[in-house]
């Protein structure tokens, strides 16, 4: 008997502890003292610090406490904009959240649309008319790897080493891993690259560009073919000529 009673008090005692530390557990976290009033977002391009905070299912109000940082973060990563991302929780009210985004580059061709891709060619989401961003249309063979020279091209088009951004390139076709084509929109000319000596290269593109501006020319060319220090220039009237850079 004595046993008996001995563990029904135990059961009540346990009982009474859990109760006890449930509504504990429940008090601290609907306190006021760790409601979110302070996200703060890094990092962001693309999207705006409510937009990820919508990603991460993140609103101000909620308990700090009872966020599962490591879901909000889930959430976040799962928009394929996004690389990287990292949520820090710091008491009593504050979540940071930093994300790194992918940077589009091109616009590829999949499944009958367009999709923008990184400097890889790796596809990150379809086009679509919001946000839209104008970029060269990328053709090389899927299972090719942008080479490392057409990704010098991109760089020194970036760092305005080249007359021309990609903003005025309509595509860029790698033929092989040394060898590309690109067309210009404004003044429209199909330039086509040996890239062999990237750096010689564009030494050689940026004074033939050059000359042909001084002489205003550029209206007449049709395509101009660019080797480390030499350039050969088409003619749209079939008239062509060649030199020595």
């Amino acid at each position: 008997m004595r046993w008996t009673v001995g563990i029904l008090l135990g059961c009540v005692l346990v009982a009474g502890i859990s109760l006890g530390i449930l509504w504990g557990y429940r008090w601290v976290t609907g306190h006021e003292l760790f409601q979110l009033r302070q996200l703060t977002v890094q990092g962001t391009q693309r999207f705006t610090p409510e937009e990820v905070a919508a990603m991460g299912g993140l609103q101000l109000g909620q308990s700090v406490l009872d966020l599962n940082i490591a879901e909000v973060r889930a959430r976040i990563a799962a928009n394929p904009w996004i690389r990287e991302a990292s949520v820090t929780r710091v008491l009593p009210d504050t979540v940071i959240i930093e994300i790194g985004e992918r940077r589009p580059v091109f616009l590829v061709p999949r499944e009958g649309t367009f999709f923008y891709a990184d400097a890889e060619g790796r596809p990150i989401a379809p086009v679509t008319p919001e946000r839209f961003v104008s970029l060269p249309v990328l053709e090389k063979d899927e299972a090719v790897d942008v080479s490392a020279g057409l990704k010098q091209v991109l760089a020194a088009m970036e760092r305005n080493q080249l007359p021309f951004g990609t903003h005025q390139v309509a595509w860029i076709r790698q033929e092989s891993a040394e060898q590309y084509s690109l067309m210009i929109e404004k003044p429209r000319v199909l330039i086509q690259l040996d890239g062999r000596d990237v750096a010689s290269m564009v030494e050689s593109l940026g004074r033939l560009w050059q000359d042909l501006t001084q002489r205003g020319e550029m209206d007449k060319v049709a395509s101009v073919f660019v080797m480390p220090g030499r350039a050969w220039v088409s003619l749209k009237k079939d008239a062509s000529r060649s030199g020595k850079e």
